[in-house]
C-alpha cells in the first residue's frame, strides 16, 4: 500500500511570502505546490492544470490579478472557485481575501504583516 498524500495548492499572482513559507515547510501532511497567476493566464488552464496535478486542496487569492492595465477582465479567486465547484466538486476550494467575510464561499482573512494589536 502507497502512502499518498494529498495534493495542496496555492494560487495567487504575488504569493504571500510567510503563507509560502509555512505551508512548504509546516504542511509536511500534503503535497504542497504554488502557481503563480500569471498574465496570460485562464481559468481554463488553472482548472485544467487541477484536474491534471489531482488537487484536491486549492487556496486562492482572492484577487488573482491586480494590474491596472488588463481592460477586459480582472479574474477572481470567487469566480475561479464557483468554476471548481462546478467542475471539480471533491476539491475544496479556500479563498484568501482582506474583503469582507462572506457565509456563502469558504474564505480565509488575508494576514497583513504590517498591523499592530491594538489592546
Amino acid at each position: 500500500m502507497t502512502d499518498k498524500k494529498l495534493k495542496l495548492i496555492y494560487i495567487d499572482d504575488d504569493p504571500e511570502l510567510q503563507l509560502s513559507q509555512y505551508l512548504d515547510q509546516e504542511m509536511k501532511e500534503f503535497d504542497y505546490e504554488e502557481i503563480i497567476f500569471k498574465t496570460d493566464s485562464t481559468y481554463n488552464k488553472l482548472v485544467d492544470y487541477l484536474i491534471l496535478k489531482n488537487a484536491k486542496i486549492v487556496l486562492i487569492d482572492s484577487n488573482l490579478f491586480e494590474d491596472s492595465t488588463v481592460i477586459d477582465e480582472k479574474y477572481s479567486g470567487e469566480g475561479l472557485m464557483l468554476i471548481m465547484k462546478r467542475l471539480l466538486p471533491y476539491t475544496e476550494a479556500i479563498v484568501i481575501s482582506q474583503n469582507e467575510d462572506n457565509n456563502d464561499i469558504g474564505y480565509i482573512k488575508k494576514f497583513i504583516g504590517s498591523q499592530q494589536d491594538e489592546d
